[in-house]
């Protein structure tokens, strides 16, 4: 790696520890590697579906000298995990299709699951609410000119609030200065929308979404 990636250096500080992880989309395998190398994690599965990025991932974890701790594997998603994986990282995918691979696989013996999500975020955390999941920490950060919410979720219950499923009850709590300048993005969007139009009802929609927004950060 030839620059930390900020996102994956967020998941890892949710990665308290595992006996193997299983990193679902894994692409070049950098947050296995990490995991691994910082002993946060004994041993990895490394899982793709596509074979050119698991090609590089092949080669990132034989030059890291950690073949005989992680593992490469071409599959979909969840499908038949060993049992002794207990926890699983998804990122870099839709909160929609995060929430389809979760809902195909058996998480029974998985402890925690680390999800980044790039969109979607408000179906996501609705997913993990139904399934009796329970957000225990999570993450915001700013990633070569991507926001980013990083989730740590157990089994659990939770009730979340509209605006939480969208931005997370940690992230709302903590207003870290990456999300107020976030949240100032977006209602400046949603003024200059606002500016633009005549529509009643649309300006109603954006006033009380601006509203809603402010409210976040006062």
């Amino acid at each position: 790696m030839s620059k930390t990636s900020l996102r994956l250096l967020a998941a890892l500080d949710l990665l308290d520890y595992a006996h193997r992880l299983a990193d679902i989309g894994t692409d070049h395998g950098y947050f296995p590697i990490m995991a691994v190398t910082t002993k946060k994690a004994k041993m990895a599965l490394a899982i793709d579906n596509k074979a050119m990025p698991l090609a590089s991932a092949t080669f990132n974890v034989t030059k890291a000298q950690l073949d005989n701790k992680i593992t490469i594997a071409l599959q979909d998603g969840l499908e038949n995990l060993p049992v002794d994986v207990d926890v699983v990282s998804i990122m870099g995918m839709g909160g929609k299709l995060i929430s389809s691979l979760l809902d195909g696989a058996n998480l029974n013996l998985v402890r925690r699951l680390i999800i980044g999500p790039n969109k979607d975020h408000y179906e996501l955390r609705q997913w993990l609410e139904n399934h009796s999941f329970c957000i225990i920490a999570e993450r915001f950060v700013r990633d070569q000119g991507h926001d980013y919410q990083l989730i740590a979720a157990v089994h659990g219950q939770m009730h979340l609030s509209e605006i939480e499923k969208q931005y997370g009850p940690y992230i709302i709590k903590e207003c870290s200065p990456l999300f107020r300048n976030h949240i100032e993005r977006q209602i400046a969007l949603l003024s200059q929308a606002l500016s633009v139009t005549n529509d009643l009802q649309k300006r109603i929609s954006l006033l009380d979404r601006i509203t809603i927004l402010r409210e976040l950060i006062a």
